[in-house]
């Protein structure tokens, strides 16, 4: 891992120093009109983009198409030159104002390119730890329940960001880990090699009292059942399990994805008959989308994923997509319905396809809920 990170870090100032090398070529060289700056500039910038984009792959860092992702930031670029260039012209013409320098627009897409590498080179390894407590009587006083959840793992290949994804789970001490679905990234979801390594890192998450999975969108409960058997793991395929743990009665409830825009209630319900009053809930599904028909049930905590929180978002507005029939509603975070906590998880990976493989507001996250015991 230490060579790994040393290349990675290595192949970032190899391409910084490119670009400077290009700039100052580019300002030395090239014609002192406005207009011809301004495409130089923008031409740079734009080759540049696809550039750390195929570095994404040669550093093993992440495996989407640069295509697409490319030819969509590169019109953005070139959207913003012509709608500049007209701005400028019309403030000349009408309002006879002096064209704002080329400088400008050099820094404008110098803070695009900084914008672009943070969002596909840093914040999808910033994998964040996100704590909280519940009080509750179902558990003996002065004890503790420690609950890690991981979600939306997305595995391509093993990257910096699942090796991270073991160290952070298993440094936090878990008592049990519940792992809500989206095992493969949706470009490797029949790839044996990806599933060789999902296997991998479920077999290495250290829990004394289990690890736990219910499938996701990116898979059947079928191909969970074999990867908890693969990974020593308990798969909860529309299953109620009571953990075998001393301190209080934890029961796990895990309902199936069923891959349609409506939620399984009726599946849920049929399993709710199945917990009791003096039991702690936790109900496991990989979407929020339970949420209204779980809250005036028998359950206490409420654990999903699936919308990544967004995965880019938007500043004062947030999520633009998030795969939930309640759309933004419940898109991260923590939400209190009655007496029942819902988190939706903003996920470890990214989605696949041509889907950027970025997150922009929208930081991995390993999600802690430490259950504190107030009864007899």
């Amino acid at each position: 891992m230490q060579y790994l990170d040393l290349f990675y870090t290595a192949g970032i100032i190899v391409n910084l120093l490119l670009f400077f090398l290009c700039l100052i070529l580019i300002l030395k060289h090239t014609s002192k009109s406005v207009p011809c700056r301004l495409l130089m500039v923008t031409a740079l910038f734009t080759g540049l983009d696809y550039v750390w984009l195929i570095m994404l792959n040669w550093l093993k860092q992440s495996y989407g198409p640069p295509l697409l992702t490319w030819l969509v930031w590169a019109a953005a670029r070139t959207a913003l030159l012509f709608a500049w260039l007209f701005i400028n012209r019309i403030n000349q013409t009408i309002f006879q104002i002096k064209a704002v320098s080329w400088k400008v627009w050099l820094t404008a897409n110098l803070f695009l390119f900084l914008l672009g590498g943070y969002a596909f080179y840093v914040e999808p390894f910033l994998l964040m730890d996100t704590f909280h407590e519940i009080k509750t009587q179902n558990i003996q006083s002065g004890a503790r329940f420690r609950v890690v959840q991981v979600s939306d793992i997305h595995v391509e290949r093993m990257t910096r960001r699942e090796y991270a994804l073991i160290r952070h789970v298993n440094n936090l001490k878990p008592d049990i880990v519940v792992v809500t679905g989206d095992y493969p990234n949706l470009s490797f979801i029949n790839d044996v090699d990806t599933w060789d390594q999902i296997t991998y890192i479920i077999n290495h998450f250290e829990a004394p009292y289990g690890v736990y999975l219910i499938n996701g969108s990116n898979e059947t409960p079928e191909r969970v059942r074999k990867l908890a058997k693969d990974s020593h793991a308990i798969a909860l395929t529309d299953q109620v399990f009571h953990v075998n743990w001393q301190g209080g009665n934890v029961v796990l409830m895990g309902v199936n994805d069923i891959h349609f825009h409506q939620p399984p209630v009726d599946n849920f319900r049929v399993l709710s008959k199945e917990v009791n009053e003096d039991e702690f809930v936790i109900l496991l599904h990989h979407t929020p989308d339970l949420a209204e028909a779980a809250y005036d049930q028998k359950v206490d905590l409420y654990l999903a994923g699936h919308t990544h929180g967004g995965q880019i978002r938007v500043p004062f507005y947030g999520a633009v997509f998030t795969s939930s029939i309640f759309a933004k509603k419940y898109e991260m975070g923590t939400y209190l319905l009655k007496n029942m906590t819902l988190y939706v998880n903003r996920g470890v990976g990214m989605e696949g396809l041509d889907a950027p493989r970025a997150r922009f507001l929208a930081p991995p996250e390993v999600v802690v809920f430490d259950l504190l015991g107030t009864g007899q």
